[in-house]
């Protein structure tokens, strides 16, 4: 899994964003990675199916292409990402999560063959980026809210 994308914005974001982006990169060899997400923060995986979102403190909205719902996810609960979508998380008022991994990594072929899938995360991963990117540029680098 890989969070291809992460903005944050407002007070106390004065962090380079080659900074933020190099210390947000999901190591494969490790099944769990903490994650602060900051007020009206925004990040965007990619090959994530099967990974557990454990949110400590703060609440997380989640919603993963593809998947009609949107989650919403509070200190002590957890959602397990079901498809190799994109998927987006934004914490209105900031939090704390952990991604594990809770099922094996599947095998090469089995990963390609995710690609086939019309609902392919790595596609819509980089519309998606590309669309916050743009938003937040418009906004001139004020907050950005969850929609």
């Amino acid at each position: 899994m890989s969070i291809l994308h992460a903005r944050a914005s407002g007070p106390g974001s004065s962090r380079s964003a080659a900074a933020a982006r190099q210390e947000m990169i999901m190591d494969r060899l490790d099944d769990t990675r903490a994650l602060t997400l900051r007020a009206h923060a925004t990040e965007v995986l990619s090959g994530a199916a099967g990974t557990e979102v454990f949110c400590r403190s703060g609440c997380v909205w989640i919603t993963q292409y593809g998947d009609h719902r949107d989650i919403i996810v509070t200190a002590g609960q957890s959602f397990v990402l079901t498809l190799p979508t994109a998927v987006v998380l934004s914490a209105h008022r900031g939090a704390r999560i952990e991604l594990r991994q809770t099922v094996p990594r599947r095998r090469a072929w089995r990963s390609l063959l995710g690609w086939l899938d019309p609902r392919n995360g790595s596609a819509a991963a980089r519309e998606l980026s590309g669309r916050l990117r743009h938003w937040q540029d418009a906004t001139g680098g004020r907050d950005m809210r969850p929609l």
